[in-house]
């Protein structure tokens, strides 16, 4: 996310992944545990994740 996101300065941009990883980052930047996302992540689930640069290289509104 990091690389991708200084390269598309575009408001919105798709990020396409396994419901692993989109658990996995979702849950780093939220602090959070990632079983209980990934568990209730349906099937062509969608999750919308604010993306602002930071110290650590991103934040998240939780």
């Amino acid at each position: 996310m990091n690389a991708v996101m200084p390269t598309n300065p575009q408001p919105t941009v798709a990020v396409v992944a396994h419901g692993t990883v989109i658990s996995l980052l979702v849950a780093a930047l939220r602090g959070v545990d990632p079983y209980p996302l990934w568990r209730d992540l349906p099937l062509l689930g969608v999750l919308r994740v604010p993306w602002e640069p930071g110290a650590a290289g991103a934040r998240t509104a939780p």
